[in-house]
């Protein structure tokens, strides 16, 4: 008896599967959906079949069709929502996407507000707020990936809210108070007359003992010498005592293969750079390269039509390039090569070695950017950047190169924001630590991923 009614159960359930089935699709929105609601529909159909007593002259499907959406619409509500909205609202939301549906298909369009309203009996408001109650049903992480046209990798947080000027108007300052230092003091106190103190000429002529048109002449010029070094165009002169700079000292390296006895005599022209926007090498037949002794700058050339931006950094030899824009990030000193050094075969040998590696690194750089999560970019780009300027320590590789977040940013092709995030997590797993301000350390232990970038 108990073998012929588990045979009857079982027979019933397997023979009304397909109304399981159909009745699920009500409710999915995608396949992953609807492989969950008909699991919730085999159950309801099976405690259905259970309940069911044929004595009670009432067909089956008349029986389990409300049990089984009453299991169905019971798990909507439990676990699809992603907060807490009213049943009336959800049945709001059910209704109006069963009229967008059945409006798309007959029209290859959704439904303006007006219509569904019209449709469903409602007004307008209320159609309103059923479509924003239905963006309850799933919420997005604000750190969901997000590409932009460009190639450019960030995070929804990123597209919330504005951007904070501060960080730039910050660096603006530092770029005014280096340029006003290259000034000299009466050049100063003539542009705090005029610009904060909003003084006229002849206001300016009375407080400093001068006539008219020699303020007028000193105001000129401090704006001129002024925009010159904003503009990176005024390099600072060097101290007269040491107008020139011994190769052997700064990079003993490059002229190795020198004979010695000439040894002492390869000198190269100094050069200061101030923080700003730089012109980049000029065109001097006399002049081999320009070797970087100290300071940081950044180089933006575009590859396949995206710009790209490389670190050069104290040892790099850099040449003139019209299709390059430059960025003095941190106060460089550079040294002119003289053209006569070219006329050695290990000085040529040296140079050309080093512009192979910034090659290398700028190809390593680009397959950095390629890489999906800002977390890996960051951490790889950090990586090589120890590998050409890093020196080991007991704890990992020391970053000689001081390293701002928008710097890091611009490098690896991500928005500051990103970079922040991207840095707290991995100071917090212990990849990278910050041993002083914009200095950083990373730690030897998983190196695959630079392999795998290279």
């Amino acid at each position: 008896m108990a073998c012929r009614r588990d045979q009857a159960f079982e027979a019933l359930v397997l023979e009304h599967g397909r109304l399981a089935r159909r009745l699920a699709r009500r409710y999915a929105r995608t396949a992953e959906q609807r492989e969950d609601l008909e699991q919730v529909a085999y159950l309801g159909l099976v405690k259905a079949a259970r309940r069911y007593d044929p004595s009670r002259a009432v067909a089956f499907t008349t029986f389990a069709v409300p049990t089984i959406l009453g299991e169905l619409r019971r798990f909507c509500r439990d676990t699809r929502w992603a907060v807490h909205v009213p049943r009336l609202m959800q049945e709001r939301v059910q209704a109006l996407r069963r009229i967008e549906d059945a409006h798309q298909a007959a029209l290859g369009r959704s439904p303006s507000t007006a219509e569904a309203a019209k449709a469903l009996d409602w007004s307008e408001e209320d159609v309103n707020t059923a479509r924003i109650a239905a963006g309850c049903l799933s919420l997005q992480s604000l750190n969901t990936t997000l590409r932009t046209a460009d190639g450019t990798v960030g995070e929804v947080i990123e597209t919330i809210g504005a951007e904070d000027t501060a960080f730039a108007d910050a660096d603006r300052r530092d770029e005014l108070e280096c340029a006003l230092a290259r000034l000299t003091e009466q050049e100063r106190h003539v542009l705090r007359l005029r610009g904060e103190a909003g003084c006229s000429t002849r206001e300016i002529a009375s407080r400093m003992s001068l006539t008219p048109p020699q303020a007028s002449r000193l105001v000129t010029r401090a704006t001129r010498r002024l925009r010159a070094a904003l503009d990176g165009d005024g390099l600072a002169r060097a101290p007269r005592e040491t107008p020139s700079v011994a190769l052997a000292d700064v990079d003993p390296e490059l002229v190795a293969g020198v004979p010695s006895d000439v040894r002492s005599q390869a000198v190269g022209r100094r050069m200061m750079l101030p923080l700003g926007r730089w012109r980049g090498p000029r065109d001097e037949p006399d002049v081999l390269g320009l070797l970087v002794l100290s300071g940081v700058l950044l180089r933006t050339v575009t590859v396949d039509g995206r710009p790209r931006t490389e670190l050069i950094g104290p040892g790099d030899a850099i040449s003139r390039d019209e299709d390059a824009s430059w960025q003095v990030v941190r106060p460089a000193e550079l040294a002119a090569l003289s053209a006569s050094l070219g006329r050695w075969p290990p000085v040529v040998d040296v140079l050309a070695r080093r512009a192979a590696d910034r090659a290398h690194a700028l190809a390593v750089q680009l397959a950095i950017t390629d890489l999906r999560r800002a977390e890996d970019r960051v951490l790889c780009l950090l990586r090589a950047l120890g590998d050409r300027w890093g020196r080991r320590v007991p704890d990992g590789i020391a970053i000689s190169v001081p390293l701002t977040h928008d710097m890091v940013a611009t490098l690896a092709g991500l928005h500051r924001l990103s970079v922040t995030n991207a840095l707290r997590r991995l100071e917090l797993g212990g990849s990278v630590r910050r041993t002083a301000r914009d200095r950083w350390l990373v730690a030897e232990t998983g190196r695959s991923e630079l392999r795998l970038a290279a």
